[in-house]
């Protein structure tokens, strides 16, 4: 009875070590496909963007280094700027319609370094 108790006790011992390796895996991410996206704005007209990022940091941006969402009122692709708080956040500028006058390039993303407004913090995409 004994020898059966500790067969069943070191089986279950293997098949908990099995488990545990087969449970660990590498840890990896995918960076951004490094095609051209054409994108529609509502009023049919088309921009080009590109992605950066993995599948945990990404984002889009013109081919001149503009960060871009889009905005769900409006259905457009708009230039994108930094609040306060530091979030992305939509400007009322159309990409494709208006200049970027004011809106920094490359906010987010590998290349970004931006400082958020009265904070004094700077923040690097590195």
């Amino acid at each position: 009875m004994k020898s059966i108790n500790s067969r069943r006790r070191c089986v279950l011992v293997i098949i908990a070590v099995f488990l545990f390796a087969i449970g660990i895996s590498p840890v990896s991410c995918v960076p951004a496909a490094p095609v051209v996206h054409t994108l529609e704005q509502n009023d049919g007209s088309k921009i080009y963007a590109k992605q950066w990022g993995d599948e945990w940091n990404n984002g889009l941006e013109t081919l001149d280094g503009y960060d871009i969402i889009f905005e769900e009122t409006s259905k457009n692709w708009v230039y994108a700027t930094i609040s306060r708080n530091g979030r992305l956040v939509s400007s009322d500028k159309i990409v494709g319609n208006s200049t970027p006058d004011g809106i920094p390039k490359h906010v987010t993303g590998p290349q970004a370094e931006f400082q958020i407004p009265d904070r004094g913090k700077f923040y690097s995409r590195s």
